[in-house]
């Protein structure tokens, strides 16, 4: 997920290609990162999991509805 986070970091102001849809997504991934690394930094490994969890549970309903 990192890996692929640092690949749209510089694309964030829209020259991303793909749909709306896609580069929402995309966008909505690295900030997922972002706030993990944060809470790393900030708060330790127990922080960056339960972080992580929380993007998991908030993804995966979406995933399912598709």
């Amino acid at each position: 997920m990192r890996e692929a986070a640092r690949d749209v970091r510089s694309d964030r102001d829209g020259r991303q290609e793909g749909d709306a849809g896609a580069v929402g997504v995309r966008y909505k991934g690295c900030v997922a990162v972002e706030t993990m690394d944060t809470a790393l930094k900030d708060g330790g490994p127990g922080a960056a999991q339960r972080v992580a969890a929380e993007c998991v549970v908030e993804a995966k309903p979406k995933h399912h509805q598709n």
